[in-house]
């Protein structure tokens, strides 16, 4: 207990030595970059978007605080100031610009389709059989030289199968022009979301009406047929090619297209495996863009101690992937034995809800940044023990580590063809 005691006080004083040292040196980078830049104004400006974007800098990778005095701004929150290894913003632009007037750098929203005239609308339907295809050239090249790689992995590259082939065709120039619009990446994500059956797709459009964005709905009606006559497995990239886009709203936009969405979803009174997924990649990379998120704390270290959601997760990759009768048993097999557990039983199908998938995926974002690389690699040799990965089986690796907040082998992500989509 002693030796514990003196440990506990030696790492805090040494917190309080570190958090110094750091906050003084961070001064004197400020003014060692104003006397090599000659560029005061510059430098303060640096430092005025940092305040003025929502995620600042924070870092929410687990023990990122050990090196967070070698970063440009404070990459955690901290309680006591005698913690933070950086000095306040407003302290270091005063001391580079005195008279600054205290307003960060903000980014401008596209605040364009908030009313979409009609006159655009006609536009947009005149250029459309003229519009360049430069990006949906671009997204099938990027596709089809990267579907039948092997799934990569640094130490183990044989023991993966190839992805199964995409579909035949290729994203049309219409829409890849409507994804590089904020406007068009809103209907894009609306559509993509929307249920087969009519009575409940017309439910869904009046959702969208009651956004009161003119033009939206007759936007969506006219994307809905090409977006659900698209093969499955180009569903993913769209969506990706999309994400840049809608960064350009504003925080108020960003709300009410959240809340539409998650209507959109909750329409026919349940959710299921597909909207889950597209949902999770849209709130992992957009929530930061506009609203603090907690990062999650890592509290898991060994495979062990995330058995059972492990065993939830597996089991909804083996049963949606492998239609056999002993496929679904094979397939969770050789996934938990990846892993380093053998005494795990693939669960029944009619035990594996979307809800039951949905808190075990929670629970694994909690396991510590080493842990998770491990487990998404057994998550897709369960995925591809059949020979190929689907495109549903990619849906779900790529949702499972957007919640996971941990990157998943390149050829996984196969389908995420844009160039500005996020790693």
């Amino acid at each position: 207990i002693a030796l514990w005691l003196l440990g506990w006080l030696g790492g805090l004083f040494a917190g309080f030595i570190k958090a110094a040292v750091s906050r003084q040196r961070e001064l004197l980078a400020d003014a060692s970059a104003v006397q090599f830049t000659r560029n005061p104004g510059g430098v303060a400006d640096a430092l005025k978007v940092i305040g003025g974007y929502v995620p600042g800098t924070l870092i929410v990778e687990a023990r990122a605080g050990e090196l967070s005095h070698i970063f440009f701004g404070q990459i955690s929150s901290v309680l006591w100031q005698f913690f933070a290894t950086h000095p306040p913003l407003p302290e270091r632009i005063r001391r580079i610009e005195p008279g600054w007037n205290g307003e960060y750098i903000t980014r401008d929203p596209d605040t364009s389709y908030q009313g979409m005239p009609q006159d655009r609308i006609r536009r947009q339907q005149e250029r459309r059989e003229a519009a360049t295809a430069t990006a949906a050239i671009l997204a099938g090249a990027v596709l089809g030289k990267s579907a039948g790689t092997p799934i990569e992995d640094a130490a183990t590259d044989a023991e993966f199968p190839r992805v199964a082939e995409p579909a035949t065709g290729r994203i049309s120039s219409q829409l890849a022009e409507q994804a590089r619009d904020p406007f068009g990446a809103n209907a894009i994500a609306y559509g993509v979301m929307m249920s087969r059956d009519p009575a409940e797709q017309e439910t869904q459009l009046q959702l969208v009406a009651a956004t009161g964005v003119l033009g939206m709905e007759v936007t969506v009606r006219q994307l809905l047929g090409e977006l659900q006559a698209l093969p499955v497995e180009w569903r993913l990239p769209l969506l990706e090619m999309s994400l840049p886009a809608l960064k350009c709203m504003s925080l108020e936009q960003y709300r009410q297209f959240k809340d539409t969405l998650l209507k959109i979803t909750r329409a026919d009174q349940k959710v299921d495996l597909y909207e889950w997924c597209m949902y999770q990649v849209i709130r992992h990379y957009l929530d930061p863009e506009f609203v603090p998120v907690k990062p999650s704390r890592p509290r898991h270290r060994k495979p062990v101690h995330v058995r059972q959601q492990l065993r939830t997760v597996m089991s909804v990759l083996a049963w949606r992937g492998h239609a056999d009768d002993e496929g679904p048993e094979a397939a969770f097999a050789r996934g938990v034995e990846s892993v380093g557990l053998y005494n795990l039983q693939l669960r029944p199908l009619l035990e594996c809800s979307v809800a039951e998938f949905s808190r075990a995926v929670t629970t694994l974002a909690d396991s510590y940044p080493l842990l998770k690389p491990r487990l998404l690699k057994g998550m897709a040799l369960c995925a591809a023990h059949d020979g190929k990965l689907t495109a549903e089986e990619c849906e779900i690796l790529v949702a499972v580590a957007a919640v996971m907040d941990c990157p998943v082998p390149a050829s996984v992500r196969r389908q995420s063809v844009s160039p500005g989509a996020p790693a």
